[in-house]
């Protein structure tokens, strides 16, 4: 009786270590985000580039990566681009990225070292990703991120709901690489917990549309800039005054004062503009100015900054939630006019 007894107190013990468990295991994963890594594109191109060359439409309608890139195009600027024979400026970048790497043998080695590197660092860092990722973020809910590595393209960088595509360089490291896909993971988290826009209301303008978008990539960009700048610890890049290097240069430019002076005076002349230039005019400013110049991503870092600093980590994260011009309000309160951000309310057509 009393040998019946032990084996059923032993077996309920076990099955409740076994449930435990299991709640555990489904915790973990639900939060920790996983990170895929695909080199297949990139590898294929750089294995033999005679083929890839010749093979270049094939390629693009092959893999996810390079396809990718034509769905930029064609959302960034209303294209109609079904595959690369359709672009000049795609077929120059990856006609030109392939002759030089033809020229100069080492490039192609260090291509092919640098994304070993990258997917050894990446599993190196994962959990300290994860950790600091979450940081920036108003709930722990894991997801899972498909990086879609790719050579000879003219973006260093898309996202499209869990999928980034990023572009490798034979000047960029696998550590500048790690803090880029730092900065798009965070644009996905973004999407998860932003509420949608409201573009059905039709007494909302297109300028007013035009504006609202503004407010938030002010935001997106300028947190997703500054969540991978204090990833710098373990994600470094080295500093560089050249735009193309984005990292560098991002950070270079919100580290100086005149430089964030002269963000927030581009961003509040195309707020203003928006009260009159047509939809075009505010197009072709938000992509030079916002976007080229980095005008979207300074300021919106340095408003990041400004509200962490004041306010706590978590509460900036908690941001992300709440409408677009409360993360604008809330960091014009603390500080100067000349760091200010403009404000204007749609009111409708």
């Amino acid at each position: 009786m009393q040998s019946r007894k032990t084996i059923w107190i032993l077996s309920i013990i076990v099955i409740q270590i076994f449930a435990l468990n299991k709640i555990n295991a489904q915790n973990s994963k639900q939060n920790k985000i996983n990170i895929v890594l695909n080199d297949s594109s990139a590898k294929y191109v750089l294995e033999d580039l005679d083929r890839a060359l010749i093979e270049k439409e094939v390629i693009y309608k092959r893999f996810k990566g390079y396809q990718m890139q034509l769905d930029w195009v064609n959302r960034t600027f209303n294209d109609s681009i079904k595959n690369l024979s359709d672009s000049k400026a795609l077929c120059w970048y990856y006609n030109t990225g392939i002759e030089d790497c033809k020229k100069d043998s080492n490039k192609v080695r260090y291509l092919l070292n640098s994304i070993v590197e990258l997917n050894e660092l990446e599993k190196k860092s994962h959990d300290k990703i994860s950790q600091h990722l979450f940081s920036y973020l108003p709930s722990k809910e894991g997801f899972n991120l498909n990086v879609y590595l790719v050579v000879f393209i003219s973006i260093t960088g898309t996202l499209n709901e869990n999928d980034i595509l990023l572009r490798m360089d034979w000047d960029k490291d696998a550590e500048t690489v790690l803090n880029l896909i730092i900065h798009e993971a965070f644009h996905v988290a973004f999407h998860k917990y932003k509420p949608d826009f409201n573009h059905l209301n039709d007494s909302i303008s297109k300028n007013g549309i035009f504006l609202q978008e503004l407010y938030r990539t002010v935001q997106n960009e300028g947190m997703a800039t500054w969540v991978a700048y204090n990833a710098l610890d373990f994600a470094p890049v080295t500093f560089s005054d050249d735009k193309f290097k984005l990292s560098g240069y991002d950070y270079l430019l919100l580290n100086n004062d005149t430089s964030v002076r002269k963000a927030f005076k581009q961003v509040n002349q195309i707020i203003e503009n928006s009260k009159t230039f047509p939809i075009d005019s505010l197009k072709k400013e938000d992509w030079e100015i916002g976007v080229s110049e980095r005008a979207y991503y300074i300021s919106g870092a340095y408003m990041s900054k400004i509200i962490e600093k004041k306010y706590g980590r978590k509460h900036l994260a908690d941001l992300i939630k709440k409408d677009d011009l409360i993360f604008v309000e809330e960091y014009n309160e603390l500080v100067s006019d000349e760091y200010k951000l403009k404000v204007i309310e749609n009111k409708g057509k």
